[in-house]
């Protein structure tokens, strides 16, 4: 796998970044490495998942499965964040499956972040597995007033929001807010996706914390997309 970076937002001068990047992709990742003939199994494997992925996530926030066999296989998934209704997740994979064709045509390793959802499929069984290899991060461009306070308060939020996420019943999922004064509420989420155990969920979201004291350091927002795992927390509320 293939690591995209680090993207700073540096244009979103409001605390409200969420509406500077859209309903659009976040990012996506492609293995430029390899390379698939139209026409190819691993092409139709690649099509009938994501045919399938848009009517299976009607059912449920997460999908996995795998498509075709032997060197042909496919591995699929798709993960909608756990605050999101059901038809707004369809909508989401939708149009992930329709851009992820488009951003990395022709390759049989891809993946796609949208604020709502995540979609990738791989020629490699990734399943159980925590990718923190692919990656986006993004920090708001303002600084807190008081770094060694909000660092405090940060990691008691997500200490807590932890040990709901890895809860089996809430699928990876947890959120929760936490006021710092009367007029500032810090909020966080987390989403792992359904494929990983509760070990590997943890996993993935530990590595995602060490990325608030780099690379968001200070900042009044951040939010970290892996292939596994998907962590944020702003000043303002971003719940659905």
């Amino acid at each position: 796998m293939s690591s995209i970076g680090r993207l700073l937002l540096l244009l979103c001068l409001s605390i409200f970044l969420s509406h500077c990047l859209g309903d659009g992709p976040l990012g996506n990742f492609c293995d430029s490495n390899t390379t698939v003939a139209e026409n190819s199994s691993i092409s139709a494997n690649i099509n009938h998942f994501l045919s399938d992925v848009v009517q299976e996530v009607k059912k449920g926030h997460f999908f996995a499965a795998g498509y075709g066999s032997g060197e042909s296989r496919i591995y699929g998934l798709a993960q909608c964040r756990g605050d999101v209704s059901l038809h707004n997740c369809s909508v989401c994979i939708n149009d992930a499956a329709s851009q992820i064709l488009q951003a990395c045509p022709g390759q049989d390793d891809a993946g796609i972040w949208y604020d709502e959802c995540f979609l990738r499929y791989d020629n490699n069984n990734f399943f159980g597995e925590v990718d923190t290899a692919d990656n986006i991060e993004y920090a708001n461009v303002n600084n807190v007033k008081n770094p060694s306070y909000f660092k405090k308060s940060l990691q008691a939020l997500f200490a807590r929001i932890d040990s709901d996420a890895i809860k089996p019943k809430n699928r990876g999922f947890g959120r929760a807010e936490m006021k710092l004064s009367s007029s500032l509420t810090l909020y966080g989420l987390e989403q792992c996706t359904g494929d990983l155990s509760q070990v590997a969920c943890s996993q993935c979201l530990s590595s995602a914390h060490e990325v608030f004291q780099g690379f968001c350091k200070d900042k009044e927002g951040c939010r970290v997309l892996y292939g596994s795992c998907y962590v944020r927390y702003e000043i303002y509320n971003f719940f659905f």
